[in-house]
């Protein structure tokens, strides 16, 4: 089977009307000549379709059609997606019809029809086939799931947009749903809870998409046992029944009633003083205190602390409003959860590992989407336990008409948290500058003779002066932060951890390997190898398919080390090949050096044009210099 990468190289050959060279393949790619040499080496391997001249790479044409008349390509994860839409929005498809309307041989169709079952699965729904026919089979409101989880992967959560969304949104207007939803809701003093309005409204224009195509919820009756008619969600979903019934011309029953009330829950919050919540354990300290317990114990693994306790209840809050919606109410889109996993791994962490204790003590199981919101709270939580880097600015102004004082509020209303001022003399010199913690200056005065940065402003300290202010103290930061991961890394990283092989071919055996080597060094315990198997088990350490980082679930390695492993030909992750790991054993007295160095090294190695340049490295030094190249 064809990697990605290996894919876009026979792409780029059998366009070209002559050969390509290796280099331009690898400018094309992003990648390194040594990657290109070895992705084809490796094509060649199973089935030889490229052909190396002196002028550089071309394709057996006649060979290359045979490679992909056959099983050997990849799946097209486009053409799986587009009978997926068919069969849900369209309904039973004979097989060759469908493969007509893909334009695809129907050998090809059913290699890729046989890719959906993980797709299917976490919503309860099977690929049913008979006499030549194939169906979704499955419960309506796995269905509805389903169809909430391909528009929310289309949009992003939001409601317009996406050839899934057309199917349902082209029918009924997004803004007169919206309205009808939140007049509704504010009729009954409630609203919807921040954060959850493109959700809700998405899994709601799900249902009446699908009552307009007569598919109705059935046999509700018993699920809807513990949703008394008395319920406010039921006496909303109730309204938005006979209003919807009006302007859609559908005929909801009472199973379709029970759903979208299930689909309200935790959902909705009252805005009305005085009155009873509909929550029932809204404000009740025992359930705070177990929330609190579990976020509490698995900080406590990394020596943190919580710094607000106002933040844990806000999260308990949320997730007593999580217990209470159904399945196919939670968050879909992945978006947030995305951009925590790029831009703060660490708290992308600690949020998985609440995620599954929430999970298991609670009996329920929680989306990926869920764990992106759930990666807000933490980031809340965890705000101000770990030190931030600071910027020390000497301020030297003319204290005239209070011009000092302007320049001091406007730069600590900006960098509060981030910046230490010292006040300077006037004119500046040289000794007061080096006697004190100053990384750089500003200045009302025209600076003379300093070799510190120093930033010039204007004695109004205007728009254009805090952007100046702003931009050296974001420089500043960022060598800082620079230079102590370059400290960190060669105070945690040693040649006898460095291995470059490619006799490693899964994550299993990586995991085991780099296990042993950190045995061997001296730096784990005998059960380190399993407790990085465990942690692995609750998510993968794999990011974005270009490399992992594993690590155990407790930090009691003598040392904080970490060893590499750097494969050219790949190892198999979770399906998709990469070719760094990167596997940490941590001390807890080291644990803030711990989120630092894991920090640092996955917003590095996000870059693929990096990874495929560390590939090409042979020593730990020549990783180094690669993984400190911008």
């Amino acid at each position: 089977m064809l990697s990605e990468r290996q894919a876009r190289i026979l792409a780029a050959l059998a366009d070209a009307t002559a050969p390509v060279t290796g280099r331009e393949l690898a400018l094309l790619l992003g990648v390194s000549l040594r990657t290109v040499q070895g992705d084809i080496a490796r094509i060649n391997r199973s089935h030889a379709v490229v052909r190396s001249t002196n002028r550089g790479y071309a394709v057996n044409r006649d060979a290359l059609d045979a490679f992909f008349s056959g099983d050997q390509a990849s799946p097209d994860p486009s053409i799986a997606h587009s009978a997926l839409q068919i069969l849900l929005f369209e309904g039973k498809q004979r097989v060759d019809d469908l493969s007509e309307a893909l334009y695809v041989s129907t050998p090809t169709l059913e290699r890729h029809l046989r890719t959906l079952g993980s797709l299917l699965k976490p919503c309860g729904l099977t690929l049913a086939r008979k006499g030549g026919w194939v169906w979704i089979e499955g419960s309506e409101g796995g269905k509805r799931q389903l169809i909430g989880s391909l528009v929310a992967r289309e949009t992003d959560g939001s409601l317009p947009g996406g050839s899934a969304a057309a199917s349902i949104f082209d029918s009924m207007d997004p803004e007169v749903l919206r309205s009808i939803v939140t007049s509704t809701i504010a009729s009954f003093d409630y609203r919807i809870r921040p954060g959850f309005e493109e959700n809700l409204m998405g899994s709601i224009a799900v249902a009446l998409y699908r009552m307009r195509t007569d598919a109705h919820m059935m046999d509700q009756r018993d699920a809807s046992s513990a949703m008394d008619d008395a319920r406010i969600e039921y006496r909303i979903a109730g309204e938005l029944c006979r209003r919807y019934s009006t302007h859609l011309g559908i005929e909801p029953n009472f199973d379709d009633q029970t759903y979208l009330a299930h689909l309200l829950r935790g959902q909705i919050e009252f805005v009305k003083r005085g009155a009873e919540s509909a929550n029932p354990r809204m404000g009740m300290p025992d359930f705070v205190r177990e929330v609190e317990d579990i976020v509490r114990d698995v900080l406590e693994s990394f020596s943190l602390r919580i710094a607000s306790m106002q933040s844990v209840y806000n999260f308990a809050m949320h997730v007593d409003a999580l217990l209470c919606r159904s399945t196919e109410a939670q968050i879909q889109s992945e978006e947030v959860l995305e951009n925590v996993k790029r831009h703060m791994p660490f708290v992308y962490e600690i949020a998985l590992l609440v995620s599954d204790r929430i999970a298991r003590h609670f009996g329920i199981s929680i989306s990926n989407g869920e764990v992106g919101f759930i990666c807000i709270h933490m980031g809340m939580i965890l705000h101000s336990t770990m030190d931030e880097e600071q910027v020390g600015i000497g301020l030297a102004c003319q204290d005239y008409q209070g011009i000092a004082e302007r320049v001091r509020e406007g730069i600590n209303g900006r960098f509060s948290e981030t910046v230490t001022l010292y006040d300077l003399g006037l004119p500046i010199t040289t000794e007061e500058v080096a006697a004190l913690p100053i990384d750089l200056v500003v200045t009302t005065q025209r600076p003379r003779g300093l070799v510190i940065e120093t930033v010039e402003v204007s004695p109004f300290f205007s728009t254009s002066d805090l952007i100046a202010v702003e931009d050296a103290v974001s420089a500043c930061l960022k060598r800082k932060r620079a230079a102590r991961v370059r400290r960190l890394v060669r105070t945690h990283l040693s040649e006898e951890l460095f291995f470059k092989t490619d006799a490693v071919a899964t994550k299993h055996d990586a995991i085991t390997f780099l296990g042993s080597k950190l045995h061997e060094f001296g730096v784990v315990d005998d059960g380190f190898t399993e407790s990085v198997l465990q942690r692995e088990e609750l998510s993968s350490t794999c990011f974005f398919e270009l490399f992992a980082i594993p690590h155990a679930l407790e930090m009691d390695a003598k040392r904080t080390m970490m060893a590499i492993l750097v494969s050219e030909r790949g190892i198999v992750w979770d399906k998709a090949p990469i070719h760094i790991v990167l596997m940490i054993s941590v001390n807890r007295g080291d644990r803030k050096e711990f989120v630092e160095l894991y920090n640092s090294m996955v917003k590095s190695l996000c870059d693929s044009r990096k990874v495929a340049r560390i590939v090409g490295a042979d020593t730990l030094e020549e990783f180094i210099a690669e993984l400190d190249r911008e």
